[in-house]
């Protein structure tokens, strides 16, 4: 029986079986107590996922309530709001045949990687509790009351933007959410199976036909949502992509101008995030690895009030702790409809910072953990003031490096950032030629 696809914070991969999934559930349901809320995306093989572990879920005691189709945050939200912990199917950004799961727990935050370890530890033995099969409950509001909350939170902004959903699971709110809230023309909205063909990751390739909607209106700004509708990649009014790390500093910097606290953010965001942004607004950093579940945690932890990641997810806590590309659109529309300013003008008046990245593909996890952990005690001898908790991140001369492997792909990855954009792009190509040497 294959277990390779249990990840380090989540469950994904491509040979995932409706057996599985019973396994999953079961294993899951021995591990955790209480009521359960499932939902899931639009892929093809998700409602049977999802009945299958929702069996599992049962036939080990869970008390379980299906809510059907919905964004992640919309499951991530009811999880938190009235259940003891949360199932939601997707493979997030990845293809359509790929299957996944993301485990919630009850104050928000996805499942701890130990928690995690025991129950792929029941999957693999067979271990599991044997009890009275419990009764499936639906909830066919559940979708509603996410769109309902958000609408008592922001109000009707009607900011003109243009919302780009890949023809995936954030389309299930654009009637309630991106029509009433807002004044959206939204694109690719109809949740297809197959995505229509199109890796539902909101890369650059990817949002060619949002970047001409935008610049050929008059639209405040535009976003992509990602295949399970957490990320969300904006452009500006002239149809500029504006990556994670500028979208990371604009919202700190917005949060703590109306209150001090804690900003929480992986190694992969740029230093200047600390020294630029968050001190001087008197604000205190907290740095962790990278990945949803370690930022949630320290969101949690430290009571934190914002996090943000290179990849585009936001996370406000003074909601809840998980990200939220639907609630980062309408965060955005109020601040560009308080501040009265274009999104471009914000976006200049950041610290300036070119952030370049790689990777290079190994055969296999442990090709990949062997390699990063030489990187690491390797150049740990150069630079042993470096910072370790997830790789290994250094300054060398006008450029900081960080090298890492990835927690979801058989990818060891580099990031390069520095105030120069050719410089960075030089250094960048350096350091993949280093990790190639490892192979």
């Amino acid at each position: 029986m294959k277990d390779d696809f249990f990840m380090a914070y989540d469950i994904r991969g491509r040979e995932i079986t409706t057996h599985d999934a019973f396994l999953i559930g079961r294993a899951l349901g021995s591990e955790l107590e209480g009521d359960c809320f499932i939902g899931r995306d639009c892929r093809e093989k998700s409602p049977l996922l999802s009945q299958h572990l929702i069996e599992g879920l049962r036939s080990s005691g869970i008390r379980v309530t299906n809510g059907g189709e919905m964004p992640n945050p919309a499951a991530y939200f009811n999880t938190f709001k009235k259940y003891d912990f949360g199932v939601y199917i997707t493979a997030s950004h990845l293809p359509a045949n790929y299957s996944g799961f993301k485990i919630i727990m009850r104050d928000g935050s996805s499942i701890d990687p130990e928690i995690l370890k025991k129950i792929k530890q029941r999957f693999i033995d067979y271990d599991f509790n044997k009890v009275d099969s419990e009764p499936v409950k639906q909830d066919i509001t559940a979708l509603n009351d996410y769109a309902r909350f958000l609408e008592q939170e922001f109000g009707k902004l009607g900011t003109p933007c243009v919302i780009d959903c890949l023809n995936a699971s954030g389309g299930y709110v654009t009637d309630t959410i991106f029509k009433q809230l807002l004044n959206a023309k939204v694109i690719r909205g109809k949740p297809l199976p197959d995505f229509n063909g199109v890796h539902p990751e909101p890369t650059e390739k990817n949002l060619k036909q949002l970047q001409e909607e935008v610049k050929n209106s008059s639209a405040y700004f535009g976003v992509g949502l990602d295949g399970d509708g957490d990320r969300s990649v904006f452009v500006d009014e002239k149809g500029e992509f504006i990556d994670g790390n500028k979208m990371t500093m604009l919202f700190a910097k917005n949060i703590l101008e109306q209150k001090k606290g804690v900003i929480v953010a992986p190694v992969s965001v740029s230093k200047l995030l600390e020294t630029k942004v968050v001190k001087p607004l008197g604000g205190k950093m907290v740095w962790c690895p990278v990945g949803h579940t370690f930022i949630e945690k320290e969101l949690v932890k430290h009571k934190g009030l914002f996090g943000g990641e290179y990849s585009s997810h936001f996370y406000f806590n003074e909601f809840y702790p998980f990200s939220d590309g639907v609630m980062s659109t309408l965060m955005l529309a109020r601040i560009l409809k308080e501040s009265g300013k274009k999104l471009s003008q914000l976006v200049a008046e950041l610290p300036k910072v070119f952030v370049v990245k790689e990777e290079v593909e190994f055969d296999t996890h442990e090709q990949k953990q062997k390699a990063a952990t030489l990187l690491v005690r390797n150049f740990l001898i150069q630079h042993p003031q470096a910072l370790t908790m997830d790789g290994i991140k250094f300054m060398k001369d006008d450029a900081c490096i960080l090298l890492r492997p990835s927690q979801t792909c058989h990818t060891v990855k580099a990031f390069v950032e520095a105030e120069d954009k050719e410089l960075a792009e030089n250094v960048l190509a350096d350091y993949v030629k280093i990790i190639e040497s490892y192979k």
